[in-house]
């Protein structure tokens, strides 16, 4: 049972990744980018580099 539990908590976790990130670009490039905070914008898009190589990782 609890092998049961940690696969459907992973499974949703990697389901609201996939679903958060459209959002997070759509956040990046409307708010971070004609605000010109440049480390700000570094961080995000290290941090949406991060999430989507994970997400394809786990696909291999």
């Amino acid at each position: 049972m609890g092998l049961y539990i940690a696969d459907f908590f992973c499974a949703i976790l990697a389901a609201l990744l996939e679903l958060a990130f459209p959002l997070v670009v759509n956040r990046v490039v409307d708010d971070l980018l004609p605000s010109g905070n440049w480390l700000l914008i570094l961080y995000a898009c290290l941090g949406l580099q991060a999430q989507f190589s994970s997400s394809t990782m786990k696909r291999l």
